[in-house]
């Protein structure tokens, strides 16, 4: 497939554009490790993944397959100035068996350190 797809599939990935599910199936189709990133998540697009939980939009286990699909992707950049800070939330989300459960609480913290 032509970088243009796996560039959108992930520009649709950080947006929440579709069904988490989907997504996945979609990714599967490409490589993980490239050597440039593709698209860049910002703190914004993790805010709008986290509100969108708050707001009912999205359950716990969509936001956590969410994370997971982002973490570790070398296609994915961080936005610079925050990358720690979203690194570390993507984590967290990513890991509810270390970091505990995704509930409205422990989002409010996340989006508190962003």
């Amino acid at each position: 497939m032509p970088m243009t797809s796996h560039k959108e599939a992930l520009r649709k990935l950080i947006l929440l554009t579709e069904p988490v599910h989907r997504l996945r199936s979609r990714l599967d189709a490409f490589e993980w490790n490239r050597e440039e990133a593709l698209v860049t998540l910002t703190r914004d697009h993790l805010r709008t993944a986290i509100n969108r939980f708050l707001d009912g939009e999205l359950s716990a286990a969509e936001l956590e397959e969410w994370a997971n699909l982002i973490e570790y992707r070398d296609e994915i950049d961080f936005e610079a100035s925050h990358a720690d800070e979203i690194a570390g939330a993507i984590e967290n989300l990513a890991s509810p068996n270390v970091f505990g459960a995704i509930n409205s609480d422990r989002c409010r913290d996340l989006l508190d350190g962003l």
